[in-house]
């Protein structure tokens, strides 16, 4: 179903996905006195943020700046500009100033101290809501196109909308029950940008042996992983594993997990 193509509400500012990197850039636009609508597909933000850390939302990491853009690889250098800008310190003081208290555990990750994802989202929704940023729920993108010196966000089911300056935040590919289903990738082809093609990073990974498919739960901290294929050999830092029904997770995994594939 396309969009009501009647008169449209103009804003400064159109961020496409309401999930962290959204939000904040809705949030951010507000502070800054523009004028913003927030798309998301779901009918709440933050879907994916729920599920991160067990549930607890791991925020950040307090590691240095170097170790972030190592973390990164060939795309760190890229990045180390806006994390000048926008560091771990930052992201912690934003939820701190806003009511929500951080602390760190073990490979210096951070979480709130209620270690619940909903307070994260909680504060986010508030300060969107303070920043008066207009969220227009259950709005999958079905176009966006230039008219007149402006964009024409055109969401399925749901009145269009003009904007002077449009924000692309919809992730990935990654897990299509949160609302990651590649949408900016088609808005991005659209108007002409190149898509490297896609692969999977930051995942757990399936095992052929059976053997560690009856080790579901068990939980080991402080170890250090190898893989290897042929001659080619990755080894993790020191930190947690976890096996699964299929496989194995854990940060370790995850970390190495675009890597791995690499290898294979």
């Amino acid at each position: 179903m396309p969009c009501n193509d009647g008169p449209s509400a103009t804003f400064d500012v159109a961020v496409i996905g309401g999930g962290a990197a959204g939000a904040m850039a809705a949030i951010r636009a507000g502070i800054n006195g523009a004028r913003v609508a927030l798309f998301e597909r779901n009918d709440s933000i933050g879907r994916k943020i729920l599920i991160t850390g067990k549930g607890r939302c791991n925020i950040t990491n307090s590691a240095p700046m170097d170790v972030f853009v190592k973390k990164f690889g060939r795309s760190g250098n890229f990045l180390r500009s806006a994390l000048y800008v926008f560091f771990n310190d930052d992201i912690v003081e934003f939820f701190r100033s806003n009511g929500l208290e951080m602390k760190t555990e073990r490979q210096g990750r951070v979480f709130p101290v209620t270690d619940r994802a909903r307070s994260v989202v909680d504060v986010l929704v508030k300060c969107l809501a303070e920043n008066k940023v207009k969220i227009i729920y259950n709005a999958p993108i079905a176009s966006v196109r230039a008219e007149g010196g402006l964009f024409r966000i055109c969401p399925t089911g749901a009145d269009a909308v003009m904007a002077r300056k449009v924000i692309l935040a919809t992730g990935g590919i990654s897990y299509k029950a949160t609302g990651s289903t590649g949408d900016g990738f088609m808005v991005a082809k659209g108007f002409g940008h190149t898509v490297a093609p896609l692969k999977a990073g930051l995942v757990p990974l399936t095992t052929k042996e059976e053997w560690v498919k009856d080790l579901q739960g068990l939980a080991l901290e402080n170890i250090r992983i190898m893989f290897q294929a042929g001659k080619k050999k990755i080894s993790s830092d020191i930190g947690e594993l976890m096996f699964t029904h299929f496989g194995v997770s854990g940060p370790l995994v995850l970390d190495l997990s675009g890597d791995v594939l690499a290898l294979l």
